[in-house]
């Protein structure tokens, strides 16, 4: 049995606290600026997702909490294989509004209950990473658990008409501040050359 939700709370907390740690006043944080050392506790539940496609994430690197969620070596492989096929148009819009919007992402997870299937629940969170020119291109992420997995992989569906949580980052005003004064320094006029006198020696 996974630990207690309190627990599971808590290391979605400290992996946040150390994404906006990294983050700055006015940036995203960059993939090379994790460090693993800082994040040990949640290291086993974390991930890295890279945007191949609009809506679309692949899992560069998983913790082993993760992989053991697909029973398999989840490195590779698209986050849409831990949901149920049903799901995943709407993890999809959930997953672009990370990249694109930019935003944190945190959604209640579920699974499909049976004889062999006892109550399994999560929660997935996800904040975006600057890429290239400040453009989100992958995410920092984490799925906790609670209950019993059992001896087979579970595919999640979302709780809920909408994401629990779907918080745009507000980069705005800096942006705009730097915009302008770049539009500025390309408006400004430029000084207009000297005259020069020219003497046609050939004139009658």
């Amino acid at each position: 049995m996974d630990t207690p939700h309190q627990t599971n709370s808590e290391t979605l907390k400290v992996l946040e606290a150390y994404w906006h740690d990294l983050r700055g006043p006015k940036t995203l944080p960059e993939r090379r600026a994790i460090d693993p050392t800082r994040i040990d506790a949640a290291l086993p539940y974390s991930f890295i997702l890279e945007r191949v496609a609009p809506g679309v994430g692949r899992l560069r690197v998983s913790g082993q909490k993760i992989n053991d969620l697909m029973m398999m070596e989840a490195r590779g492989m698209p986050l849409s294989m831990l949901f149920e096929p049903t799901e995943r148009d709407r993890l999809q819009t959930f997953v672009e509004a990370c990249f694109a919007d930019p935003a944190i992402v945190e959604l209640s997870l579920t699974t499909q209950r049976g004889l062999s299937r006892p109550k399994f629940t999560g929660r997935l969170l996800l904040m975006p990473l600057a890429g290239v020119n400040g453009i989100p291109t992958r995410a920092l992420g984490a799925i906790v658990t609670e209950g019993i997995q059992g001896r087979s992989a579970r595919r999640f569906s979302i709780e809920g008409p909408a994401p629990v949580r779907h918080e745009k980052i507000n980069m705005a005003p800096m942006q705009a501040f730097d915009q302008a004064l770049y539009a500025g320094e390309r408006k400004r006029p430029t000084q207009r050359p000297a005259l020069r006198l020219v003497v046609d020696n050939d004139r009658d």
